[in-house]
């Protein structure tokens, strides 16, 4: 790796970190099954063999389809490769995993050629849409070991899987969650994420995971997995959409969410050395992360345009949830946002903390860019939508580069009483309001008891003012009074 080149940070084995209250990832080496892509292939990013550097490339490489072990079942071309499970249903290939697949496993994005910075970037492939936890299916055990007898080698393939007794560790189902299958991908968003990652992989000032192919499951693997689903419990939804699985590159499985939702001060320090065991890196991570809610803010600015449906504009992230309203025509979601929600989610729950770069946002079906950008009907609504855009830009930023900032101070004195919590909180949000006013389309300033963000719409000559209490940014770490 030459000196220009940033490495990538990866959780290790064995880690265990909070997603949100109620579920953590649990970083466990795991085995997938693939089998090659061939018709199954239904897109791929043309453009990002261009933004690898020279030492870097993706040709003469077999494109691969990924899925649970137990749906490999009967299926003779099935290779089996180690990885390490990094959420709910992604998986990082091991490096005896990509190298048994012919996958490099790594590669280099140059980030000059992307306008990301100086240098190179260090990457890793990462599945998305190979599985779940099994007790995350709604699959019924003791209807699916029923049901075996009826193909013998599902049944060979469930009882060489099992450990102790327990089920396979990982499998899919036709149970929907969000509009997709249980451990599976949607493809309508599929196509979407390899469309948008190609699209904007020359001049996004804010920095993602490049999506490489999306393919669909070998017919075999259909036919065991409309099997098993006939064991989901009663009331499962089923998912009458197409799925996928789709590989990205990615820098990192530090999941910015993690510091926001770290209970103790061990996690914390532990995920900050995650990221580097350099502090001069760390340092400039933290200052990185702070610009990034400059980049955010400055995309929406700059982006926005008058089109036929109203207005369009690039949306990063799922804040669209809080956007509809419900049966009696209220905006019961957007309330509970501004008013109930104390935790960074939209955002960081979808961005990993790259060392010396910052925030890298991973999931693209909630990246509307390029040709597809998200609509508002008209200068109210634009409004109405810019305004919680911007709440969740600056809530997840202040507390996540807060907390980064306090596993700082624990690695450096292994301590951090609660008004020294305090004064970095405040030195966070000093740095935070600076950085969004040296861009050129904003303003903001963090008043005692509220904060007022101007933004400049360059392409339509107008602006908006927000005000929002300063208790709505939900900041981590306040001094008492």
């Amino acid at each position: 790796m030459s000196a220009s080149a940033i490495s990538g940070c990866y959780m290790q084995e064995g880690d265990v970190a909070e997603y949100w209250p109620a579920y953590a990832d649990r970083f466990l080496r795991v085995s997938l099954a693939a089998a090659p892509a061939g018709d199954l292939l239904r897109a791929e990013s043309a453009n990002l063999p261009e933004y690898l550097t020279p030492q870097a490339t993706l040709q003469g490489v077999r494109r691969w389809s990924f899925f649970p072990p137990l749906l490999a079942a009967g299926l003779d071309e099935a290779v089996f490769p180690q990885a390490v499970m990094t959420g709910g249903r992604t998986f990082l290939l091991t490096e005896e995993g990509a190298e048994a697949l012919g996958l490099p496993p790594r590669l280099f994005l140059d980030l000059e050629r992307l306008g990301w910075g100086k240098g190179s970037l260090e990457v890793r492939p990462e599945v998305k849409g190979a599985g779940t936890l099994f007790e995350r299916t709604m699959i019924s055990r003791a209807r699916l070991e029923a049901l075996l007898p009826e193909d013998g080698e599902l049944r060979s393939a469930y009882e060489r899987l099992r450990a102790q007794g327990a089920p396979p560790f990982i499998l899919c189902s036709l149970a929907m969650y969000l509009k997709r299958i249980l451990g599976g991908h949607d493809g309508v968003y599929g196509a979407h994420d390899v469309r948008v990652s190609n699209a904007l992989l020359k001049g996004s000032s804010i920095r993602f995971a490049p999506v490489w192919t999306i393919a669909s499951y070998p017919e075999r693997v259909v036919r065991n997995l409309e099997l098993v689903s006939r064991a989901l419990i009663d009331g499962a939804p089923r998912c009458d959409r197409t799925y996928v699985n789709e590989v990205r590159f990615t820098p990192s499985t530090v999941r910015a969410i993690y510091f926001d939702t770290a209970s103790t001060d061990e996690q914390l320090a532990l995920l900050c050395r995650r990221v580097s065991e350099s502090r001069a890196e760390l340092d400039e991570t933290w200052s990185a992360m702070i610009d990034d809610a400059g980049r955010y803010l400055e995309t929406l600015a700059a982006s926005t345009e008058e089109v036929p449906e109203g207005y369009a504009w690039i949306k990063v992230g799922d804040i669209n949830e809080m956007f509809k309203p419900n049966e009696r025509e209220l905006y019961d979601d957007a309330y509970d946002f501004r008013h109930a929600k104390a935790i960074a989610w939209f955002l960081a729950k979808d961005e990993v903390v790259a060392p010396r770069l910052g925030k890298v946002f991973t999931d693209m079906e909630a990246f509307w860019g390029g040709t597809t950008r998200f609509k508002s009907k008209d200068r109210e609504t634009l409004r109405f939508h810019h305004d919680l855009y911007g709440l969740m830009v600056l809530r997840d930023h202040l507390r996540v580069c807060a907390a980064f900032r306090v596993g700082l101070e624990l690695l450096d004195r292994g301590q951090c009483d609660a008004r020294r919590r305090a004064a970095l909180q405040a030195e966070t949000g000093e740095r935070l309001a600076d950085a969004v006013r040296r861009r050129p389309n904003l303003a903001l300033t963090l008043g005692t008891t509220a904060a007022t963000l101007d933004i400049h719409y360059a392409r339509l000559g107008f602006s908006e003012s927000h005000l929002y209490p300063r208790w709505q940014l939900r900041e981590k770490y306040v001094a008492k009074a």
